[in-house]
């Protein structure tokens, strides 16, 4: 761990943007859910996601999950959906995600710790409200209101349901995409710039 001298010359320095804010196409959008990333137990636990799934769709079976990724749990994620009688539920393996992002309406995390997932950033970036556990530091950051996302006080399945569930039954409404202001070359160039200006 770094003592008091060391911590003073540490910078935090967020990720560009991946892609550049889009306007939403409201008639391009359609009742699917979005998990984009790696399928490994720790810390990604997707099986939580699947979990919530068999919770709220249900009550939604015009909605569809889609999962773009691939990993060492895809198969025993596979055989758990299948175990759980899940519907509407779609293992695409590795894609290029903007599409999915152009049609989803929201998109779900259920990492146990994160860094700074590019994919929230990515989600509101085509207009799909991330739906995230409050397990990691920069989540707050990344998601500062409900107009921009929803934090779920890790790791309760039966909250994240209800907010899912919520989001799902309502009109879609694009989230708020001002926090994207802080992740654009002209605020995290300098940020690069003075880090390095300070290097003995």
């Amino acid at each position: 761990l770094a003592g008091p001298p060391e911590r003073a010359r540490l910078y935090a320095i967020p990720n560009l943007l991946t892609y550049d804010p889009v306007q939403p196409d409201l008639s391009g959008k359609e009742n699917a859910v979005l998990y984009v990333g790696r399928m490994a137990d720790s810390p990604k636990k997707v099986d939580r996601l699947l979990n919530v799934w068999k919770k709220v769709q249900p009550l939604h079976p015009d909605w569809h999950l889609y999962l773009v990724g691939d990993g060492p749990e895809r198969g025993n994620l596979e055989r758990m959906a299948a175990r759980l009688k899940l519907e509407n539920i779609h293992f695409e393996g590795v894609r290029e995600p903007s599409s999915y992002y152009r049609k989803a309406r929201i998109l779900c995390l259920t990492s146990t710790h994160e860094g700074m997932p590019m994919v929230i950033n990515e989600a509101l970036s085509y207009g799909c409200v991330p739906v995230v556990f409050n397990s990691f530091h920069a989540a707050e950051d990344m998601l500062p209101d409900r107009e921009t996302g929803r934090l779920i006080p890790p790791f309760s399945l039966r909250l994240f349901a209800r907010e899912l569930d919520e989001l799902m039954k309502g009109p879609y409404v694009p989230p708020c995409t001002k926090v994207l202001a802080n992740y654009q070359p002209e605020k995290v160039i300098p940020l690069w710039m003075e880090c390095l200006q300070d290097q003995p």
